[in-house]
């Protein structure tokens, strides 16, 4: 784990106990650029909108040569916004950009052929994360996972980041047994929701978990799906 030894700031203090009860913003990264074929792209959302109905959308397309992560990133949100989604995304870089989606339930996302996204659950952990492999492939992957955590007892605010290789012959289920090895090797606390996903929702030595990072690098069109814990 890398301590920041930070003092946790008191507006923050004052909100752990509703952590569980604040979960809803997620944050999905676009970055770099697709080769000279092209990608196709997946992305499923479901998030809580006006009068807190429940919605989904599902964007499938193949975008072409040179497409970077911020062009695509804008046409999701521009879809996302258009959908009744809340959604902010502040333009900063041509290649890369941040789609910032309140409310959220879920999100799914397939990509690759140069694009690469990140998954964070803003406001803690996620109930569940799933890897799907691209279909027939025989590029590997790797899994990275970041927490941002507080200890209870110092007040200090760390990352813990665990990593986990992936064959192209791996299937959900064991990618999520991996992970869930992994996890508890670096004194995470973790289990498996279902026998395809995974997911952490403490440390071993009692420090909170703030958010997590998710992301699957490889150049194969992997599909990672996170599930938010649902607000009562």
């Amino acid at each position: 784990m890398i301590s920041l030894r930070h003092p946790l700031p008191s507006l923050l203090l004052l909100a752990l106990p509703s952590l569980a009860s604040a979960q809803g913003l997620v944050q999905l990264r676009l970055d770099g650029a697709t080769a000279d074929r092209g990608t196709r792209v997946e992305l499923e959302v479901g998030a809580l909108v006006e009068k807190n109905r429940p919605r989904q959308i599902v964007v499938e397309l193949f975008v072409g040569p040179g497409t970077t992560g911020g062009e695509l990133g804008a046409l999701l949100a521009r879809r996302l916004s258009r959908a009744g989604f809340e959604v902010l995304s502040p333009e900063v870089y041509p290649h890369a950009r941040s789609l910032f989606i309140e409310r959220a339930l879920f999100l799914r996302i397939r990509v690759g052929g140069g694009l690469t996204a990140v998954v964070t659950t803003c406001e803690g952990p996620p109930s569940a994360v799933r890897i799907i492999p691209p279909g027939r492939s025989d590029v590997p992957a790797t899994v990275k996972i970041s927490a941002g955590t507080f200890s209870l007892h110092t007040r200090d605010i760390g990352v813990a980041e665990i990593e986990v290789p992936i064959a192209p012959t791996d299937a959900s289920p064991q990618i999520s047994e991996n992970l869930h090895k992994a996890a508890t090797e670096a004194k995470w606390m973790a289990d498996r929701p279902a026998g395809d996903s995974f997911r952490v929702y403490k440390m071993l030595d009692g420090s909170l978990i703030l958010g997590c990072s998710v992301q699957v690098q490889s150049s194969a069109e992997w599909r990672l799906e996170v599930e938010l814990p649902r607000q009562e």
